[in-house]
């Protein structure tokens, strides 16, 4: 705002002449600086160039004009001759010059009032007053002092294992290098005595946990009673016998004489063939159940399921029919417990739904049970007419994903065709009858791979029967006669490989034998692997009811079969066909199914009291070799040539009256 009472031009003309002054004083300041006293500030001067600078300041911002450059580029030299407190004030006021802010006009249309005292404006008080308002703002300016300086970087440290204080110490004392390695082995001293006093405290608490325990009586005599005792007992006695009786030092007491020439030691130990991995056993559901069925899951190797028939002895709230789901990973107790009110015949996984499993019971029923439902069946077909009421031992599913079915045969020769989507009533039905017209008793029910209408099925008086579900001929039309009773197991060749034995398929009696088909070549089997009874006193056979067959699903000439005295037999049709090439005795109760894993590496059977057993096949021989499939061919076809001569009709008569007779 401007003074009271001062009119704007001669303020304007008061600023001129006291610039003015200001020049004079700096030129007199610069001729001072050129003469004698050149660098000797004048305290006239200075308090001069003071005194005018604040009432300078103070026109500037009270007029709002800048300074002209000139005038900025003169105001250093003024401040180079006086001394430090008039620079800064004169540093002070230039900056507070430069950043004030232009001054803000505010044109009011209402009437001023003037002061107490009279006004200066010459305005009436009715008159709008159009002069422009002057608003002063406040800036607050703080002056900051920069000095430049160098700052070194903090250095970084890093210590290890290997920095010692000791070796600083030595070059400080000027040590020679074997008084260090003197002291250096003086310091490793302690660590290598810890080190022993550690071993020998580790191996004193290892000999605490293997001390070895008392045996039982029982772990006794089942030691003494084992396979693999016997074999070590016979061998190692032998040994010892020879070195007791041996004169020559030049002889090997530890000769092998079972082994031939280019045979390896493994290849002789058939224990270490196949080895036991777990056994699967539940006191409260599968205690005194026998294996009806088992199965493993194509979607997770792990899991397998396993059927089981009614208790002799019922107890409360006790189901007739149980299915189990064990898991190799959990061996403790099964995954899935599922119930049904009859007994479950058997049992496999859903290959296209792999929460599903389904059942046959004795009732002729079939369940579908889901992992993610209860334990009580999902789906079930009605026991009516239009299904099946006579007992169920067999089925299987045929198709591809997106459209396959399910196969059920009963006892009565019904053959039943379901979609799983819809068990109300059969798709298909087809009653089998023999060529006599009677009903085929069926026990066992094959497809060869990749098969949808040819199927095959195993009857209770030994005969297998080819048949086709549509085509011209509808329902049985071949036979297959050589079993002389019940057929239990039958399984088709798997298909792979670089030559086909797609034809090839193999059953199991009640007989004692296995025999090898070919459904290209009706009639009598290919040959016969026969477990005939102990009194021929025939080497690896003693005879019992052989209850399961099933092909190796990566080797061609690689089956299992599991017989009544709780025996396992693998068979090789390249190497031998006389006899097994391994036999392990898994329990002293009957095994009642055998099923390969997708792998062919290991192999699941159930007994008749309720237990499973896996086993892992060495490599060796679960693993197939490149001419194994030539091999196979060059087999068959001596087989086939001498199929004639060794099933002729008489000798198959009498086998199966010395088999009527045994029974």
């Amino acid at each position: 705002c401007l003074p009271y009472g001062m009119d704007p031009v001669e303020q304007r003309r008061k600023e001129i002449e006291e610039k003015r002054r200001k020049l004079e004083v700096l030129r007199a300041a610069r001729s001072q600086k050129k003469g004698p006293g050149v660098g000797v500030s004048s305290p006239g001067a200075a308090r001069t160039t003071s005194a005018v600078r604040p009432s300078s300041a103070r026109t500037a911002r009270s007029s709002g004009i800048r300074h002209r450059p000139d005038d900025e580029e003169e105001s250093p030299k003024v401040r180079a001759g006086t001394s430090t407190s008039d620079i800064l004030d004169s540093v002070s006021s230039i900056l507070r010059e430069r950043t004030a802010p232009a001054p803000t006009v505010v044109e009011s249309s209402s009437p001023r009032t003037p002061p107490s005292g009279g006004g200066p404006l010459n305005q009436t008080p009715s008159e709008p007053s159009t002069t422009p308002t002057l608003v002063k703002r406040k800036v607050d300016l703080v002056v900051h002092s920069t000095v430049d300086m160098s700052v070194a970087p903090k250095a970084v440290i890093s210590y290890s294992k290997e920095v010692q204080t000791a070796e600083m110490e030595n070059r400080e004392l000027g040590k020679n290098e074997e008084e260090e390695e003197e002291e250096e082995d003086l310091r490793v001293l302690p660590k290598e005595e810890v080190k022993v006093e550690n071993e020998v405290h580790n191996k004193e608490e290892m000999d605490v946990v293997n001390e070895p325990h008392e045996l039982s009586t029982a772990e006794k005599k089942e030691i003494l009673g084992s396979e693999p005792f016997h074999l070590f007992f016979d061998r190692a006695s032998r040994v010892v016998e020879r070195a007791l009786s041996m004169k020559d030092d030049q002889l090997d007491i530890f000769a092998d004489y079972a082994k031939g020439e280019g045979d390896d030691e493994d290849a002789t130990n058939f224990l270490e063939k196949v080895n036991l991995v777990c056994e699967f056993n539940d006191d409260r559901w599968s205690r005194h159940r026998a294996v009806t069925d088992i199965s493993w899951s194509s979607k997770h190797p792990e899991l397998l399921v396993a059927s089981y028939s009614s208790r002799k002895e019922t107890y409360t709230n006790d189901p007739d029919g149980v299915v189990l789901v064990w898991s190799m990973m959990m061996r403790q107790r099964p995954e899935y417990v599922f119930q049904c009110q009859s007994a479950v015949m058997t049992t496999l996984f859903n290959k296209f739904s792999p929460t599903v499993l389904i059942g046959g019971t004795y009732s002729g029923q079939v369940v579908l049970w889901d992992t993610r439902a209860k334990s009580t069946p999902v789906q079930r077909t009605p026991l009516s007419s239009t299904g099946h009421t006579h007992p169920l031992y067999c089925m299987t599913i045929v198709g591809t994903q997106n459209a396959h079915n399910l196969v059920s045969v009963s006892t009565d020769g019904r053959m039943c065709v379901w979609s799983l989507s819809m068990m109300n009533q059969p798709q298909e039905m087809l009653e089998l009858k023999s060529k006599a017209n009677k009903d085929v008793a069926v026990s066992a029910l094959g497809f060869p791979d990749n098969e949808v209408n040819t199927f095959f099925v195993g009857s209770e008086e030994g005969v297998v029967y080819g048949g086709s579900r549509h085509g011209t001929k509808v329902g049985v039309h071949d036979q297959y006669e050589g079993h002389f009773g019940p057929i239990t197991g039958m399984s088709f060749h798997p298909s792979g490989g670089p030559i086909e034995f797609s034809d090839l398929f193999l059953t199991s009696s009640i007989d004692w034998t296995c025999k090898l088909w070919s459904h290209k070549t009706p009639g009598a089997p290919l040959y016969s692997f026969e477990d005939v009874p102990a009194n021929e006193q025939k080497p690896n056979t003693c005879g019992d009811y052989v209850y399961d067959v099933r092909w190796s699903p990566v080797h061609p000439a690689l089956f299992a079969s599991v017989d009544g005295t709780g025996s396992m037999d693998l068979w090789n049709l390249n190497e031998d066909t006389e006899v097994p090439i391994i036999k392990t005795k898994a329990d002293e109760r009957a095994l009642n199914n055998v099923r390969w894993s997708a792998d062919g590496r290991k192999i699941l059977t159930g007994n008749s009291d309720g237990k499973l057993f896996v086993y892992d096949v060495a490599t060796e021989v679960s693993q197939p070799r490149s001419d194994d499939w030539k091999r196979l061919e060059d087999r068959l076809t001596d087989i086939r040539s001498s199929r004639i001569q060794t099933f002729s009709l008489p000798v198959f008569q009498r086998k199966r009256r010395r088999f009527y007779e045994v029974c």
